[in-house]
This record gives structure tokens, C-alpha cells and sequence, in this order.
């Protein structure tokens, strides 16, 4: 029988910030998607909370970051919109 080493901490460290990095580059198509309402801004906030959090409430260059990705590939204001549903969701 062979002793297998399990996945330590570096590994899981690395997947997730790897899977938070895809979340962010695909973040900009969602977004193309929901301004052209082929997708709600509803589900782009459900999907993307991690992203919309941070946008949020991240730091100003982390936060302007995000919006000028998001502007990037969906026009000015497309990031608003669904921080506005963020917003609406605190209340």
C-alpha cells in the first residue's frame, strides 16, 4: 500500500485564489450579459457576491479597480447597477 500525501494548506490557498481570479475575469462578461438583459442584475449580484463585496466594500483602489474592469467590457454604469442591488439588499 502506498502512503499518499493530502493537499496541505499552499494548495487549497492557491485553488482558492484561483477560483476567486476566475470569478473576477469572468465577472466582466456576466456583466455584458446582464446590460444587454440576456441576463438579470439579480443574478449577476447572487453569482458574483464575492466580486460585488468587494466592489463595495474593498478599499477605493480595489473597488475602482473592479468598476473600471467592469466599465471595461459593459459601458459606464454597468458595475452600478449591480451595486445598487447590493445596496437595495442591505436595507
Amino acid at each position: 500500500m502506498t502512503d499518499r500525501k493530502k493537499p496541505g494548506v499552499a494548495f487549497w490557498a492557491t485553488l482558492m485564489a484561483s477560483l476567486f481570479a476566475l470569478c473576477l475575469v469572468s465577472y466582466g462578461p456576466a456583466l455584458v450579459l446582464a446590460h444587454r438583459e440576456i441576463v438579470r442584475h439579480d443574478d449577476i449580484w447572487l453569482a458574483y457576491r464575492p466580486v460585488v463585496i468587494a466592489t463595495y466594500d474593498g478599499p477605493g483602489c480595489v473597488s475602482d479597480s473592479i468598476m473600471a474592469y467592469g466599465d471595461v467590457w459593459a459601458g459606464t454604469g454597468a458595475t452600478a447597477k449591480v451595486q445598487f442591488i447590493e445596496w437595495r439588499y442591505r436595507l
